[in-house]
């Protein structure tokens, strides 16, 4: 599978994508961008580690987006 760049929220301006590469020795290396509307992207890496399933590094990358936005960790001004 090539690169997957999936939109996994919206939320307060801001849209969060999910990036994931081919699976590599059970292991789904992962990582998730927040874009603002007339900024460029900035790229949070979200830990590389071993996921059972795809929906499960899905549910893992939503969970860290929300929380990345509500702490002000986007990587973005207030």
């Amino acid at each position: 599978m090539p690169m997957q760049h999936i939109e996994i929220l919206k939320k307060g301006g801001f849209v969060a994508r999910r990036h994931i590469q081919d699976r590599e020795n059970g292991e789904w290396p992962a990582w998730v961008t927040f874009e603002k509307e007339g900024e460029a992207s900035r790229r949070i890496r979200h830990g590389i580690g071993t996921f059972r399933s795809e929906e499960e590094l899905l549910s893992n990358c939503v969970a860290f987006a929300h929380r990345m936005i509500d702490e002000g960790k986007t990587g973005f001004r207030a």
